[in-house]
């Protein structure tokens, strides 16, 4: 008998089983074996009960279903429609996929999150699942007993490849809405990375701890530590605090030579002084403004009176082409044989978004003038940072 007489040999037997027993409706169940909604070129193919072959089906378009998955089946006409799944999809690795009921994984029972959707992945590189994302509910979470949370978190497997590997301690919940109005972000570090006008925290004396600690000034950390905002003007009440302006992930670079920068500096002209570049400087928008930071010491070498002037040139890193000279500070040398330090802010003007190199340079007002890095005598400290 060949494939196409056995599965019209079956269809029939199983019309007739099912005339007799729902007085017309013709219904089956079966287990889902190829699925578009796991591989998006598989057709939709399931192997009815009482045969091993598996069968082209249609299904209603509301949810996905994965290989493995038990479905339940009613005829249309001539065709076999899927109307809904009796399980998720298995535990196996190796396929994207996303799996929804209150039949969670372990690792998610252990922490309380009974309920879940969870959103699986693979390596790209490996083939591997490694792990998911997921949305729940608990009552045990980050909250009182009673209190229903909503979470939106992941887990990562320890080993890749094998979802039986990961524990409660790799659940990361990293952001919790319960139903009494609290919010936490928990487990991993939040930072903002657009445009963001302002951001405003009531009850501040709770969350805020440190001002300016461990990061240049203006900062704001919170008291994981590992979470802060860089804005340009905080203000603070008995209630709530407010920080505006550019909030930028990795606005600020630094250059420190100790004892390593040996240049002379004389005349008139600008010189680049060697070690004192900071090539990976990624300005991140158009209409933000530089802050640099020079400040180090040197040695005055003759006794014509002169006046040091200190800046930076800023080159594109995309060709090379110079943006500008930007003088920063300066300073009167009046003596002879004299070691003076130097230290300068400013604000530069605008430039466009893009990858720059940042270079100290230095000149003297007179031909004559001259002024020595001296080696392991001197230090040079460059910084740059972006702000609104």
């Amino acid at each position: 008998m060949s494939l196409a007489d056995d599965i019209a040999s079956y269809v029939a037997d199983a019309d007739d089983a099912n005339d007799a027993d729902s007085g017309g409706l013709i219904t089956a169940a079966g287990t889902v074996a190829t699925s578009p909604s796991a591989v998006s070129t598989d057709p939709l193919t399931v192997v009815l009960d009482g045969s091993a072959v598996a069968v082209p089906v249609k299904q209603f378009r509301a949810f996905p279903v994965f290989p493995g998955m038990r479905v339940g089946l009613v005829r249309i006409g001539t065709d076999w429609v899927v109307i809904g799944s009796f399980t998720n999809p298995g535990a196996g690795t190796g396929q994207q996929r996303m799996a929804v009921g209150a039949d969670t994984p372990p690792e998610l029972q252990t922490y309380g999150i009974g309920v879940a959707m969870l959103m699986y992945d693979v390596d790209k590189t490996s083939g591997l699942e490694v792990g998911y994302f997921f949305i729940g509910v608990s009552n045990t979470l980050d909250s009182t007993a009673n209190e229903k949370v909503m979470l939106f978190g992941h887990v990562k497997y320890p080993t890749p490849g094998d979802p039986s590997s990961p524990t409660a301690s790799n659940v990361k919940t990293d952001h919790q809405i319960n139903l009494e109005g609290f919010t936490w972000f928990k487990d991993s570090s939040v930072r903002f990375l657009d445009s963001v006008p302002y951001v405003r925290f009531h009850s501040a004396d709770i969350i805020f701890e440190q001002y300016g600690v461990g990061k240049p000034d203006p900062a704001v950390w919170f008291m994981n530590h590992d979470t802060w905002f860089y804005g340009h003007q905080v203000s603070m009440n008995p209630t709530e605090f407010w920080v505006h302006g550019r909030l930028f992930q990795n606005n600020v670079r630094t250059v420190e030579n100790d004892g390593t920068i040996t240049a002379t500096v004389l005349g008139t002209s600008n010189t680049l002084i060697p070690g004192a570049a900071i090539t990976d400087v990624t300005k991140e928008l158009d209409g933000s403004r530089m802050r640099v930071r020079i400040e180090g010491t040197g040695y005055r070498s003759n006794a014509a009176y002169t006046r040091l002037h200190y800046g930076v040139q800023i080159r594109n890193n995309s060709g090379g082409a110079v943006v500008g000279n930007y003088d920063v500070g300066r300073m009167g040398l009046s003596v002879a044989n004299d070691r003076r330090g130097y230290s300068a802010v400013r604000t530069l003007p605008a430039i466009a978004a893009g990858s720059y190199t940042v270079q100290v340079y230095m000149r003297t007002t007179t031909a004559g003038g001259q002024f020595e890095l001296g080696g392991t005598e001197d230090c040079l400290n460059l910084t740059w940072e972006e702000i609104h």
